[in-house]
């Protein structure tokens, strides 16, 4: 069944490729539909997750491979979202929380407990291999190093650029033990939503695996940081949530999903609570990623909503997240940021500076510092314009 469901996915993003007015049919049908405010919210649910959720499918492969037309997709599904009077708000705003969690365990497509699974990656083994609780001590894990914990988003698994990017970073930087979580079974739905409904359960599984490894001696509370992005910055708050008898030492969000999860941060969400330090860095607020601050210290790299050098105002922008953070493992000290005065200064576009000197991202994360925070990128690599 899973084999189907994932060629399934790869047929339609073929078909896509080959009819992008296939596309422009099904906007043109939507906003048809779309007559009033009171259907917005059912309006998107039904319609825009699966046309997001097409779209994405596309993501990496349509910036590489597509060039226009992937980009002429992302416009016309921006166009799509803006036309309607507060689809946007109404669909990031949908709390699916409760229905989360009553659909923990009975998907019947995916089932955590069985379906996420854990690829460490060391200096010794730098090619992976599986580790459960119960494993990981046989192996190359060494209980001396820092352990970092990556979790990917929607459409992605362990194999994916993002993995990838940031664990090499790590072990280029020293002994880590870098462990890539892969709920790919789940991640890879067309439809998105079935995609958000699964983040809870898969914390569970992350976090039973790091409080299992803490009453096992074999990583610290401090040791310990949990990175993830889009929808696996979410599923990173979630898992900061669970871990019993302390906190870890960070939590990492970038870009962290917008749609279908609360606009404010909750507890179903990224929270500042999650961790000893919790940091976001927001890169496409607004679209695919949370507009709102949800940690202690929120970065909003060029004003956190759009990039430079990207051709689209939805992918490109979202999966930057990643290559900034990635980039700042090895050069922490040249993301230098400016302390703002408030949120609203972001939405304005102006920052007041506060005085002080502070990065963001980096390793050793940062500690102690709150906040909004403001810096600027550039277009392409190396991102970092300080130092």
């Amino acid at each position: 069944m899973k084999l189907l469901h994932i060629l399934g996915i790869v047929l339609f993003a073929q078909v896509a490729t080959a009819s992008p007015s296939l596309f422009g049919s099904l906007l043109s049908a939507a906003q048809d539909v779309i007559s009033d405010a009171s259907v917005v919210a059912e309006a998107v649910v039904d319609e825009a997750s699966t046309i997001v959720g097409s779209v994405i499918s596309l993501s990496e492969a349509a910036v590489q491979n597509l060039g226009g037309t992937a980009i002429d997709l992302f416009g016309s599904l921006t166009t799509l979202i803006q036309a309607v009077p507060n689809a946007t708000m109404g669909f990031a705003s949908v709390d699916l929380s409760a229905s989360e969690f009553l659909l923990t365990g009975q998907d019947p497509f995916f089932n955590a407990s069985r379906d996420v699974f854990f690829v460490l990656y060391t200096n010794e083994n730098p090619n992976g291999v599986n580790v459960t609780a119960a494993t990981i001590a046989s192996t190359t894990y060494n209980s001396s190093n820092p352990t970092r914990i990556v979790i990917h988003g929607y459409l992605n698994n362990h194999l994916s650029v993002m993995n990838i990017e940031i664990r090499q970073q790590y072990l280029a930087l020293g002994n880590f033990n870098v462990i890539i979580v892969d709920w790919g079974y789940g991640a890879f739905d067309i439809s998105y939503l079935n995609a958000r409904l699964r983040v809870n359960s898969v914390s569970i599984q992350v976090a039973g695996l790091i409080n299992t490894m803490i009453s096992n001696n074999l990583t610290t509370y401090n040791q310990t940081v949990v990175v993830g992005h889009s929808l696996g910055g979410q599923t990173a708050g979630l898992t900061g949530k669970k871990i019993v008898g302390g906190k870890i030492r960070a939590v990492i969000a970038l870009d962290p999903a917008g749609p279908l999860f609360p606009i404010q941060p909750s507890t179903s969400t990224v929270q500042p609570t999650d961790a000893q330090y919790v940091e976001a860095i927001h890169c496409n607020g607004g679209g695919f990623g949370m507009l709102e601050p949800c940690a202690q210290a929120d970065f909003f790299p060029n004003w956190g909503t759009l990039q430079p050098g990207c051709a689209d105002a939805l992918v490109c922008p979202h999966l930057r997240c990643y290559d900034l953070f990635a980039e700042s493992i090895a050069k922490t000290d040249r993301f230098v940021a400016t302390k703002c005065a408030s949120y609203s200064e972001i939405t304005k576009t102006t920052c007041t500076n506060q005085g002080g000197s502070y990065v963001m991202g980096g390793e050793a994360p940062n500690s102690g510092i709150s906040g909004i925070f403001y810096l600027a990128t550039a277009g392409a690599s190396p991102f970092a314009l300080g130092g």
